[in-house]
Order: structure tokens, then C-alpha cells, then sequence
């Protein structure tokens, strides 16, 4: 077999290898994006399709914050998550793959009974 053949079948062997290998899903998680004005749409269209919300149970609020002290009255789970999660599965825009994680740092029991 000539050099040039040896060549093309080198490269044609090659791009099938390479178009036939299958393509990775990539995972990208997002914590504690709250103080972004839209937190959830950022997230997810920055291709992230697990997202972390910490919450405290204030009154009878479920409220997004990394510590006590960040704690603020209209950053709640509903407004900030739930509410664009569940708009997001009413357009049909969720992935395959989108999971809502929830960190509970106040007291649990009391927490989880909201």
C-alpha cells in the first residue's frame, strides 16, 4: 500500500474513532447564587443543571441565605426556586437532568414541617 493511501486511511480511521466516541454530559452545580437578581434563570442558563439552595425557617418562611446574617424577608424559596422551576416545566425548557438541592440550616424538624 502507497504512502498517500496508508495517509488517507490513517486519517479516515481516525475522524470515525472520534465521531463515534460517544459525548460526555457535563455536570455544572451552582451554590448559594441568591444574591443574583434572578438566581434560578442565571444558573440555568449558564448550563447549570444541579442547583443548592440553602434555607432558614424564618416565621413560616422557608428564606435562602448562606448564614443567619444574610437572612433577608423576599429572598424566599418559593420566589427564588420554586415558583421559576415549576415555569420553567410548564414551557417544557427543564433538562434531562435538573436537580434542586436544599440545605437546611435552621433547625430541621421545624424546618421540614413547612
Amino acid at each position: 500500500m502507497g504512502y498517500i493511501k496508508k495517509v488517507i486511511l490513517l486519517v479516515l480511521l481516525t475522524v470515525n474513532i472520534t465521531i463515534g466516541q460517544e459525548l460526555k454530559k457535563q455536570y455544572v452545580h451552582s451554590h448559594n447564587d441568591y444574591e443574583q437578581n434572578v438566581p434560578f434563570w442565571k444558573a440555568y442558563a449558564a448550563g447549570a443543571n444541579s442547583l443548592e439552595a440553602d434555607i432558614f425557617l424564618e416565621g413560616n418562611k422557608l428564606l435562602v441565605a448562606h448564614t443567619r446574617e444574610e437572612v433577608q424577608t423576599k429572598r424566599t424559596l418559593q420566589a427564588l426556586y420554586l415558583k421559576p422551576l415549576q415555569h420553567a416545566m410548564e414551557m417544557g425548557l427543564t433538562q434531562d437532568t435538573l436537580q434542586l438541592l436544599i440545605d437546611i440550616k435552621s433547625e430541621p424538624y421545624s424546618t421540614l414541617k413547612n
